[in-house]
């Protein structure tokens, strides 16, 4: 398919860049607009979204978008109402080959298990390791 990965790229480098920041994440139980907040005030796209410690699903910026488009209540609505599935979950060790398949087949991201918890691996990370 003519992808050309760096070679031996793992999951790990993908995330040196910010694996000293907290990933940011959502409650399940929280309003659709603190998911919006969220995104604005950190510019990004997609959040995971936990209850309690476990990540249980995800949201993102077109989510968000169509279900206040169909409903002018939704951000007054749950996050549990609309979120997705959760992200895929790789350790560090994971080829970036392997991220790249996961993104390019529809997942949003993939979350990046490290010791101190999880790391979020985006289509833009991909895209810039290969540039």
């Amino acid at each position: 398919r003519g992808f050309l990965a760096p070679a031996n790229k793992v999951a790990k480098d993908l995330i040196d860049t910010h694996s000293h920041l907290p990933l940011v994440t959502v409650a399940a139980s929280e309003p659709m607009s603190n998911a919006a907040s969220l995104m604005k005030k950190h510019d990004i796209t997609q959040i995971p979204v936990k209850s309690g410690n476990e990540i249980v699903g995800a949201i993102d910026d077109h989510t968000i978008l169509n279900a206040m488009l169909d409903d002018a209540e939704a951000k007054q609505h749950l996050v549990s109402k609309y979120m997705n599935e959760p992200y895929p979950i790789v350790d560090l060790t994971t080829p970036i080959e392997d991220i790249a398949k996961r993104i390019s087949e529809g997942s949003k991201a993939v979350l990046v298990q490290t010791p101190s918890g999880h790391h979020i691996v985006t289509k833009q990370d991909v895209i810039s390791a290969m540039s």
